[in-house]
Parts: C-alpha cells; structure tokens; sequence
C-alpha cells in the first residue's frame, strides 16, 4: 500500500513471492520424514526393507551381511533426497534474506 500499488499488483508481485520461499521447505522436509517413517509415500518403505531384510537373514543366517545391504540400499535412497531438500531450503532462505 506505501508503494501505491494496487491490490493485484502488491498480491502478485510482493506477498505471493514472499509467502511461497517461506511455505516451501516444510512440506519438503515433511516429504522426507514420511519417506523415512512410512511405506506409503515410497515404493521400498524402511519398515517393509527391514522386514525383508530380517526374512533374508533368517534363511542365510548371515545377518551383518544381509542387514549391511539393507542399510546401504536406504542410504543410496534417502541421502540424495534429504541433500536436495537442504539444497532447495538454502536456496529458499538467500533469496529470503536478500
């Protein structure tokens, strides 16, 4: 209003952008903590990989073997999303404070 801009304009141009770098990283971070605690949003759950894992190891009877597999496959899936997610958050917070 102190920059006599009308309604459209200061909606557009100066609250949406601001509200949507600040709206971002929570539901980024919360897709990662469902990713972490729920089969539902991935395709190889940790509840569902630990269980199968637990199954392989029972019939080998080789369980450092089998449970080190199952921590590496979770790593290789979830490290890259939580990196992106810290890179999209940092993004958000320099355009935030410039």
């Amino acid at each position: 209003m102190a920059l006599g801009l009308p309604r459209r304009a200061r909606i557009l141009e100066v609250i949406l952008p601001q509200a949507v770098l600040r709206a971002v990283p929570p539901p980024l971070s919360n897709a990662i903590s469902l990713f972490k605690e729920s089969a539902l949003v991935s395709a190889v759950g940790v509840a569902d990989l630990m269980f199968i894992g637990q199954n392989i190891s029972n019939n080998t009877a080789k369980p450092v073997e089998v449970l080190t597999i199952v921590a590496l496959i979770y790593f290789v899936i979830a490290f890259p999303l939580i990196r992106l997610v810290t890179r999209v958050e940092q993004k958000m917070l320099k355009k935030v404070a410039a």
